[in-house]
């Protein structure tokens, strides 16, 4: 579909009274058995039994605005559309995935199959959830924590340690006791790995079940820009099932309970409330700019010859290239609309940005005067990665291939990630 371009994007604003009121509600995710996964190329085996914690959809309501976080790869909005309608929300409910790697496919026509039934089962889910937080609000103030700490994740595009990849937490309370969590990392949720078929939201699961266990309180996991960043393997692990070694949920949990140990140990701050809340909206016409020298036919016949001696996943990943082929547009320039959202909480703000955004949007965002900013991925949308203009040179993975898994016609264009960080500056 062709956008009309104009130079200014269109925005939807939400102001709030400086009284604020929070609820929380949370409902498991039942997702069961047999159903297709997403999150590896290598993975062809369907769901198992869930691993302990399992996945769930958790809200928070702030005033009349709800945000979820689903235990799944991706969302979209037609999924939010169907959960906002559902719970009867006031506002169109803010809806970002864990992208967690150990979940079903529930998005058609990207990242593998898709089951309807868990889509169905996951919006349900999100809705008595949301339904739940709303109905459920109080008054409550609000504290801030970003603790330091050791370098857990790692820039997989660089293989280095990801020094600024920053834990942010946000501390409700009321009557002076805690009533909840907000906390955000930017890391890939993909420890376990592509050997796994039990259902787990990999390491937020456990961070969440460890701060529980000590305080009694609902968590809620925003996962941060972590397009380029994860626990310290390379891209080639998502392909080939012999790089799973050491990736086990015992992986995960360790992973978790560091972050939530670091949560719990922290000297939290209060945060000025007296500016209130509001929430702002925005679309942002962006461009999808194919990077292929060939056409997708001449790609097609290049992986069929390939795929007569490929072996193990190799030949998952060529069969996934050349269903790509075959799709309308693939190859093809095209326009797409990207959501995007910034909640401002007194001096705080939550910036939601879809798809996989590099870290650096992290780091323009969070930056300066803006210091107390959680910057949330996968937001509404999931179509594929976002890397910063500066990674376009370099090639690889998330610039040149991923979007045929993510069955789009071609890569975002060079400079999209930083029109989206311009839009949601203008929100503040």
């Amino acid at each position: 579909m062709m956008f009309d371009r104009s130079p200014e994007p269109r925005i939807l604003t939400t102001v709030r009274p400086t009284a604020v009121t929070v609820g929380w509600g949370y409902e498991p995710l039942r997702f069961g058995r047999g159903l297709p996964m997403s999150g590896f190329a290598a993975r062809r085996d369907h769901s198992a039994t869930a691993l302990t914690p399992g996945p769930e959809a958790i809200a928070m309501a702030v005033g009349d605005e709800v945000i979820v976080a689903l235990d799944v790869i991706g969302v979209d909005r037609e999924l939010a559309d169907m959960i906002t309608e559902s719970a009867r929300l006031p506002n169109d409910v803010i809806l970002t995935a864990t992208h967690t790697h150990s979940g079903p496919g529930i998005l058609p026509g990207r990242l593998g199959a898709c089951s309807e039934e868990a889509r169905t089962l996951a919006a349900n889910a999100a809705a008595t959830a949301a339904r739940r937080a709303l109905d459920s609000a109080g008054g409550c103030t609000l504290e801030w924590l970003e603790p330091a700490m050791p370098g857990l994740a790692h820039d997989r595009r660089r293989r280095r340690v990801a020094w600024d990849a920053q834990l942010r937490a946000l501390r409700w309370k009321s009557g002076g006791y805690v009533t909840g969590y907000l906390v955000s990392y930017p890391c890939h949720p993909s420890i376990i790995g592509s050997t796994n078929t039990h259902l787990s939201p990999d390491y937020p699961g456990y961070l969440r079940t460890r701060i529980q266990e000590a305080t009694g309180c609902p968590v809620i996991f925003l996962t941060g820009c972590a397009g380029d960043v994860n626990a310290g393997y390379s891209e080639r692990a998502s392909s080939q099932r012999n790089h799973d070694i050491g990736r086990t949920p015992s992986d995960a949990d360790l992973f978790g309970t560091t972050l939530a140990e670091a949560l719990l140990a922290g000297r939290w701050q209060p945060v000025d409330m007296s500016a209130g809340v509001a929430t702002r909206r925005a679309d942002v016409d962006a461009c999808l700019v194919p990077i292929d020298m060939e056409a997708p036919a001449q790609l097609r016949r290049q992986w069929e010859r390939e795929l007569r001696t490929a072996e193990g996943e190799a030949r998952g990943l060529l069969k996934q290239w050349i269903a790509w082929s075959d799709k309308p547009g693939a190859g093809r320039q095209a326009d797409y609309r990207l959501p995007v959202a910034r909640m401002q909480l007194g001096d705080v703000s939550l910036a939601f940005l879809p798809g996989e955004p590099f870290l650096a949007a992290d780091r323009e965002l969070s930056a300066g005067s803006e210091s107390r900013t959680i910057v949330s991925g996968y937001y509404l949308d999931c179509p594929g990665y976002l890397p910063d203009a500066a990674q376009y040179p370099l090639g690889g993975y998330e610039v040149t291939d991923a979007h045929r898994y993510y069955g789009m016609p071609a890569p975002f264009a060079r400079g999209t990630l930083e029109s989206l960080l311009a839009v949601v500056r203008g929100l503040a």
